[in-house]
């Protein structure tokens, strides 16, 4: 019978002098097994063999929000991990971070035979700022190939008057770096956000207008 697995790793890390902690899932592809398959092969899967700690971006510590971002990749028959890209973003920048921390990390190979071989992770990367008042938030900005995204420059969560239910708020921000056009959020959210700053998406040299996606989820 197939089976999965899946490792927890406890991490903590310090950014901008405030600690937060990473928990991270490593979650073995499907078809991967630590037992003898029908035909008497006998494989294992990969585990991790050496870490370093995750990092909160400056975005995400101004924010203040917390945050997971998915990540696939591929373990290597050395160890070391490839193909690793995110699956599920967050924004704020931490799904840079969170590549950037897997990228440094290092497996023991999985083996079929017992014979070193590839296999496919899934890599879960939460962080959470030791403060009961922050959100969970995601933010994604909608842009065209080859565009960057905005960089939050001012703005904090924690200046949201946030209702018990989850909000899902879109609005603009413009090649100066203004948030315009907000929708689906309560009276008193909207003036907020409206406040908040950004570096603007620049494609070709030239600043642009972003569609963004904000969402928040009280955790308190």
């Amino acid at each position: 019978m197939l089976s999965r697995s899946r490792t927890v790793f406890y991490a903590a890390s310090r950014a901008a002098a405030l600690c937060c902690f990473a928990i991270v899932c490593v979650s073995c592809g499907r078809g991967q097994t630590a037992s003898a398959t029908g035909h008497g092969t006998a494989r294992t899967q990969a585990r991790l063999e050496f870490r370093t700690e995750a990092t909160y971006s400056a975005e995400a510590v101004m924010a203040r929000v917390n945050a997971s971002v998915g990540v696939g990749a591929v373990v290597g028959e050395d160890g070391s991990l490839r193909d690793v890209r995110v699956v599920r973003a967050a924004g704020f920048g931490l799904d840079e971070k969170a590549v950037e921390v897997a990228k440094s990390w290092r497996f023991v190979p999985a083996t079929s035979g017992g014979r070193r071989v590839s296999m496919p992770v899934s890599l879960v990367i939460p962080f959470y700022l030791p403060d009961p008042d922050v959100p969970t938030a995601s933010l994604l900005f909608d842009l065209p190939s080859g565009a960057s995204r905005p960089l939050l420059e001012s703005g904090t969560t924690l200046s949201l008057d946030l209702p018990r239910q989850a909000l899902h708020i879109t609005f603009e921000v413009g090649p100066a770096g203004n948030v315009t056009a907000v929708t689906d959020a309560p009276a008193s959210v909207n003036a907020k956000i409206c406040e908040w700053r950004f570096k603007p998406a620049v494609l070709d040299g030239v600043p642009i207008s972003a569609h963004a996606r904000l969402s928040l989820y009280r955790t308190y």
